[in-house]
């Protein structure tokens, strides 16, 4: 077996490219996504209603007037593409989890290659998302227009669910439209996490102010032992590992059970320099790896230090990379005397 040997935290390699740590806060924020649909709605009713007045017009006196119209434009047009954009914000958070996508290279072909990560799941939303979307629209369109009469299943299921499939004008509209919103939040994101870390690189930190940037992540896990709920700090922690339900905290003073947790609900609320996703069902401590090591077959376990030297931790292939650069350049953040309890 060929180890590899846990590199030094002083060293600092100068053609290493900058990366940009991903928060997605700003796609978290779905009114400013409802925002930007909103204007491309805007732009496209405008250019209906510039085109065809004289139809639309005709259509609003059918109907009692401009305000009913806008009415139903507003519920049978705009109400179901937020659904479509719900959509979109919750597979984008997801797909970013799933690869995971936590840093950006800070170069063409960095920016470019995390773009093209993403294409996949942009062009994927609106075959996922669509039977949603027609849903609502379907039981908002139809009683406005004709009356809760004019309700038919199978209408419902060969007009509105499968019916946008076999649409190639629907289809195109939607493959053009979805990517450019996605691609719209993806780079405000990119953009204002840029400013952030700039932020955070010009400005020298105190101690005080490490402490503050780190209070943003829980200091402390509450888990069940054999006296009842006890605290653990994080910090001390070594292992956090998955047992469906709940997950099991690995202490040096023993195994405790964190109930009503996943190990994604957990990994959510640590601070990702110091704790490291190695596989689906383990969380390390960075203060706790030895290094790893190659066992054939391009499987590679993780080596712990004393007393979890035993312990067997394995680290999938997909994450090796990421898991090398976590080790070289994460800095732990100091542990926050105002404990935080998860």
């Amino acid at each position: 077996m060929k180890p590899f040997f846990l590199p030094s935290l002083n060293q600092k390699n100068a053609s290493e490219p900058i990366k940009v740590p991903l928060t997605l806060k700003t796609i978290q924020r779905f009114w400013l996504m409802a925002f930007l649909l909103g204007i491309v709605c805007g732009f496209r009713i405008i250019n209906i209603y510039i085109t065809n007045f004289e139809f639309k017009k005709a259509v609003a006196t059918r109907y009692g007037g401009w305000d009913v119209l806008a009415f139903m434009e507003i519920m049978g047009g705009v109400v179901p593409e937020l659904v479509t954009l719900y959509g979109l914000q919750k597979l984008l958070l997801f797909y970013h989890r799933l690869i995971p996508i936590r840093s950006v290279q800070l170069t063409p072909f960095g920016v470019v290659r995390y773009y093209l990560s993403l294409l996949p799941v942009l062009l994927a939303v609106f075959f996922i998302i669509s039977p949603f979307t027609q849903t609502v629209r379907y039981f908002l369109e139809i009683p406005i227009k004709h009356g809760f009469d004019a309700l038919n299943f199978n209408d419902y299921v060969n007009a509105y669910l499968i019916g946008p499939y076999r649409r190639p004008k629907i289809v195109a509209t939607y493959l053009l439209m979805i990517p450019f919103l996605g691609y719209c939040m993806v780079s405000i994101s990119l953009v204002r996490d840029f400013f952030v870390w700039r932020d955070q690189q010009k400005k020298p930190q105190t101690g005080e102010e490490q402490l503050k940037a780190g209070s943003d992540y829980a200091s402390s896990l509450t888990v069940q032992s054999n006296q009842g709920q006890t605290a653990l700090r994080c910090s001390e922690v070594a292992l956090i590992t998955s047992d469906s339900p709940n997950c099991l905290v690995h202490h040096p003073q023993g195994t405790y059970k964190l109930c009503h947790k996943t190990l994604t609900e957990v990994e959510a609320t640590l601070d990702p320099e110091l704790f490291f996703r190695v596989n689906r069902g383990g969380l390390v401590n960075r203060a706790f790896v030895n290094g790893y090591v190659h066992v054939g077959n391009n499987n590679y376990i993780v080596n712990l230090k004393p007393p979890f030297q035993h312990q067997t931790v394995s680290l999938s292939r997909t994450r090796l990379s990421e898991f090398r650069h976590w080790l070289q350049f994460a800095i732990p953040h100091p542990v926050p005397q105002s404990e935080q309890v998860l």
